[in-house]
């Protein structure tokens, strides 16, 4: 972390690295700051976000383990990259990340994506 930067929410979840078609899911820690969102695999920074390079916040259902479908972060940079996360309480994630970064916050996007 940067000198002074304060850690406001952290929590495990599995990270998407794969391709679209083909998702395939790793470990992480999320953290939130004051500054920014971190994406951590083990002690390698995999994604870290100032709150205005993200455009969109949205949860919506993806396949998971064994095919099962399920809630999962949808983070939109500006720039056209996707992430998405999967982690307990995603919803308090979102309004959070969305408090941060000032942005609104829309309904849950249910659509079935790959």
């Amino acid at each position: 972390f940067e000198p002074g930067e304060e850690v406001i929410k952290k929590c495990t979840g599995t990270l998407d690295v794969g391709q679209h078609a083909f998702p395939v899911f790793r470990p992480c820690n999320i953290y939130l700051t004051d500054r920014r969102l971190l994406l951590v695999q083990v002690k390698k920074v995999v994604g870290e976000f100032c709150y205005a390079e993200i455009g969109r916040l949205t949860i919506v259902k993806r396949r998971w383990l064994a095919g099962k479908q399920v809630p999962q972060l949808k983070i939109s940079l500006r720039g056209g990259k996707t992430h998405f996360v999967l982690m307990n309480d995603a919803q308090d994630w979102l309004k959070e990340i969305a408090k941060r970064g000032k942005m609104k916050v829309g309904k849950e996007d249910n659509k079935k994506c790959l």
